[in-house]
């Protein structure tokens, strides 16, 4: 039975006091919090799921909570935002070694993460490793999280082509060549494999997605609608060049088999 985002907000704050609930009580719950942006309350009772788990049998269900209180933690609005950036990198590295996973939810969660602390920091570093993380996901398949960590992969070479093609030298400018190349390379990868996908009716933002890869278009798009997401130069380059870096998914897709919600 579904619930409202009011009636959903009125029990996570009574578990919030100490009322007992199951752990599959809590994801459904956080399942209406989290599109509601109710990312802080949705965190505190995850915060309280993730502790009740505690034996070994529980492991993919700890992975489950995991993953969705990482993601509502780097979300959340009231946590200043290089702690929580770096809170929902620990929760991650408390259920996976981030140096060898091949959780593509994992790797996603990881990219996104690194690629807020970019936009916090501008620090090329963040962007790159931004990058190895979406590249991991990417190496495992586009099918199985409907292309999510390639078409971020894409979009993080495209910013980082961008960075490059402004600074003076041939080296620079050949490096921004090779990496808008290898953007190219994985969109076109994605068209060929992931349409079949975009059937489905439960993807329609898919099939928009779809749409504009085919017409070349740089960056992603956000689950359920279109959406254009400027991106300011801090590193070099006008503000008028980022913004024409296209329309973005700024994180992964809203259910299926990477259930994280769109990033705002």
């Amino acid at each position: 039975m579904s619930i409202t985002l009011r009636q959903a907000e009125d029990e996570a704050w009574n578990i919030v006091r100490g009322q007992q609930a199951t752990v599959a009580r809590v994801l459904e719950l956080e399942k209406v919090l989290n599109p509601g942006r109710r990312f802080g309350l949705a965190r505190k009772i995850l915060q309280r799921a993730r502790n009740d788990l505690t034996s070994d049998k529980d492991w993919q269900l700890r992975l489950r909570v995991g993953h969705r209180l990482a993601l509502n933690t780097y979300k959340d609005l009231d946590l200043p935002t290089d702690k929580k950036l770096q809170d929902a990198l620990e929760i991650l590295q408390n259920i996976e070694d981030l140096q060898t996973t091949k959780d593509q939810e994992t790797l996603g969660l990881a990219g996104a993460i690194y690629k807020r602390r970019w936009e916090l920091t501008a620090q090329q570093r963040d962007l790159e490793t931004s990058l190895a993380y979406y590249d991991r996901g990417y190496q495992e398949g586009v099918e199985t999280d409907q292309g999510y960590t390639a078409i971020n992969a894409a979009f993080v070479l495209d910013l980082l082509a961008d960075i490059e093609s402004v600074v003076a030298g041939p080296a620079p400018a050949a490096a921004a060549e090779q990496r808008q190349s290898l953007a190219a390379d994985i969109r076109r990868v994605i068209v060929a494999e992931v349409p079949p996908l975009a059937e489905r009716p439960d993807m329609e933002w898919l099939e928009k997605a779809m749409v504009v890869l085919r017409h070349g278009g740089r960056g992603l798009l956000r689950p359920g609608r279109l959406s254009q997401r400027p991106i300011l130069a801090r590193q070099g380059g006008s503000a008028t060049r980022r913004s024409r870096l296209g329309e973005g998914i700024h994180g992964p897709p809203a259910g299926g088999i990477a259930p994280h919600q769109a990033e705002p």
